[in-house]
């Protein structure tokens, strides 16, 4: 489930974590606020219910004043995000609640300022949407694969106007939002550039794109990572699942044509998640 730790206006960090549950007031359907000033005793100050039965992804701006979160498999069958005041945060005050575009779930966010990005399930699209105002959320733009009917879009990360989604089987691809040099913009996205491979694993061969973490390092130079997940066909519950999967390191110092240079693996597991902090990676 989603986590994000942020500093707060009140000068102390803070996190928001999503859940899974199973009905409308249980645990499971809440949005979780913690004051980590002891970063050994994190303390729990509030929660919000929300009508999902799974919220997911969660995501903070730089500023730390406002914040977003997924919500999933709703009962009232809306599903979207909803959008959250952080003046406080230590109590999360709801903002506004956007479903209009993204009824199919919302698996994944970037939030780039006031600008979301967001990775509709069912459209298998980006879907970019204007957050200037929190309270009156509206769509700006949209942008997705056409050429592969069964694609899959599974994540997105967004850094100095280039927006990076995780296609799956299609690889990574990479938009111009306003960094690039292909004309786009948040409203218009470009595309700027791709990488696709695959992993050979016996007989079969895996793309599964599945997350990717940019990083500028200290030369100034900049590179992509990007982790893939791959499962077996079919769960044996006697048996530990046979996961596999790599971090792709991508010199993307010319973002139109990505260059891998490096890959490593811890055999046996896949990657769902990748951040950067400083010159540390941390995969999960």
């Amino acid at each position: 489930m989603g986590l994000a730790v942020f500093r707060g206006r009140d000068g102390r960090d803070h996190a928001l974590t999503g859940s899974f549950g199973g009905c409308s007031g249980c645990r499971g359907n809440r949005l979780y606020a913690w004051d980590l000033g002891d970063p050994a005793k994190p303390a729990l100050t509030d929660s919000l219910v929300l009508d999902a039965r799974v919220v997911g992804d969660v995501v903070v701006n730089a500023e730390g004043t406002l914040a977003v979160a997924t919500r999933q498999q709703s009962e009232s069958r809306r599903d979207g995000v909803v959008v959250l005041d952080l003046a406080d945060p230590a109590h999360p005050k709801v903002a506004a609640d956007y479903f209009e575009t993204v009824t199919g779930g919302v698996q994944n966010l970037a939030l780039d300022g006031t600008t979301l990005y967001a990775v509709n399930s069912g459209t298998a699209d980006l879907h970019v949407i204007d957050l200037a105002d929190p309270r009156e959320p509206r769509e700006i733009g949209r942008w997705g694969l056409r050429e592969r009917p069964a694609r899959h879009l599974q994540d997105v990360a967004v850094r100095d106007g280039l927006a990076y989604l995780s296609y799956w089987n299609d690889g990574l691809v990479i938009l111009d939002v306003g960094g690039g040099d292909r004309g786009g913009s948040p409203a218009e996205p470009a595309l700027q550039g791709a990488f696709r491979y695959t992993i050979k694993i016996g007989r079969e061969e895996f793309g599964n794109t599945s997350t990717a973490a940019p990083h500028t390092n200290r030369a100034g130079k900049r590179y992509v990572f990007v982790g893939d997940k791959i499962m077996p066909a079919r769960l044996d519950l006697d048996r530990p699942a046979e996961t596999a999967g790599w971090v792709h390191v991508l010199d993307v110092s010319r973002p139109g044509r990505p260059l891998e240079v490096a890959r490593w693996e811890v055999p046996g597991a896949g990657v769902a998640a990748l951040r950067v902090q400083g010159d540390t990676l941390y995969a999960a």
